[in-house]
C-alpha cells in the first residue's frame, strides 16, 4: 500500500471575500478523505493574525500536515492526492514546501498561496509571525526565521502545477493585489506595466491602476479592507460555467503546453 494514503491533512482556506471561495471549498470537499479535515478562515483581520490563527488551528487538529490555500486559487482534480505523495520527499526536519499555480497576470507558473506545513513545527513557528505591518511578506519572513532554526522550506520539491491563481477575481481584489505588488515585487514592475498597457483585458487595466497608485504611496499595509478600487466592473461567477465550459485541469494543461512546448519542465509540471 502507498504510504501517502496514511498521511492526514488539515486543509485551511484563507479568505477575505474572494469570489472563488465557495468553489475552492467545494473542490476540496470532493478531494479529501475521512482522515482529513477542512476549515475556512474568513474573519476580517490583517494577514498576520490570519496566519497565526491558521497555525493554531493546524496544531489543534493535529494532522500530519497542515495545508494553507488562499481563496483566490482553484485546484486541479488530483491536487490533494499529489500533495500526499509529495510530502514523502521531505526530510524529517523540513518545515514544508509550496507548489506552483498558473498565475493569471504573470501568465506562467508561480509560487502563490499554496503552502504545505509539517504540523509538528507550527508551534515553534508561531513566535516568528511578525506583528502587523512590520514585514511586507509575513509568511516568507516566518519561513526564513524557521530556516535559521534548521527547518528548511523546500519549494524545489516538485515542478507540479497544482491549479490556477487569480482567475475570476473581483476588481477590488485585483486592485489591492497590485497595490501590494508595487512594494513587494519591484523587480517585476516594468515588465508587468508594459504587459498590462499593451493588453485590452479589463483585469489587466485594473492591475495597472493598482501598480501605479501603489508607486505613489509611501507604504501599503497587509490589510486589503483599507483599500478600494472605484471600477464599476461587476463579476458574476457561475460555478457551473467554470466546470462545464472548461475544467481547471484543461485550463492548466492548455497553458502549460503553450508555455513549455513539451520540454522536460512540461512533463514535470503535469
Amino acid at each position: 500500500m502507498d504510504r501517502c494514503i496514511n498521511k492526514s491533512l488539515a486543509i485551511i482556506v484563507r479568505a477575505t471575500g474572494e469570489s472563488t471561495t465557495q468553489i475552492l471549498f467545494n473542490q476540496l470537499t470532493r478531494q479529501l478523505t475521512s482522515a482529513d479535515c477542512l476549515h475556512l478562515i474568513d474573519k476580517e483581520e490583517c494577514f498576520e493574525d490570519k496566519l497565526k490563527r491558521g497555525f493554531e488551528l493546524g496544531i489543534q487538529e493535529g494532522k500530519d500536515f497542515t495545508v494553507f490555500i488562499d481563496a483566490d486559487i482553484l485546484l486541479r482534480r488530483d491536487a490533494i492526492n499529489k500533495i500526499k505523495k509529495l510530502v514523502e520527499k521531505l526530510e524529517d526536519t523540513d518545515l514544508g514546501f509550496g507548489l506552483r499555480l498558473w498565475d493569471r497576470f504573470y501568465e506562467q507558473p508561480k509560487f502563490r498561496g499554496l503552502h504545505i506545513y509539517r504540523t509538528a513545527f507550527l508551534e515553534k513557528a508561531i513566535p516568528f509571525v511578525p506583528a502587523h505591518n512590520l514585514q511586507l511578506r509575513p509568511e516568507s519572513y516566518t519561513k526564513q526565521k524557521m530556516e535559521e532554526e534548521g527547518h528548511a522550506w523546500r519549494n524545489g520539491i516538485s515542478l507540479y502545477v497544482a491549479g490556477i491563481h487569480d482567475f475570476f477575481q473581483k476588481p477590488d481584489d485585483i486592485y489591492y493585489k497590485f497595490l501590494v505588488r508595487s512594494k513587494r515585487s519591484e523587480q517585476d514592475l516594468d515588465q508587468l506595466k508594459q504587459k498590462f498597457r499593451s493588453d485590452r483585458d479589463t483585469d489587466f487595466k485594473i492591475a495597472l491602476q493598482g501598480i501605479e497608485d501603489g508607486e505613489e504611496m509611501t507604504e501599503v499595509t497587509n490589510n486589503k479592507l483599507l483599500y478600494k478600487n472605484t471600477s464599476s466592473r461587476l463579476l458574476e461567477l457561475s460555478q457551473e460555467s467554470i466546470y462545464n465550459s472548461q475544467s481547471i485541469d484543461v485550463m492548466v494543461l492548455k497553458r502549460l503546453i503553450k508555455y513549455y512546448r513539451f520540454n522536460r519542465l512540461f512533463w514535470g509540471s503535469i
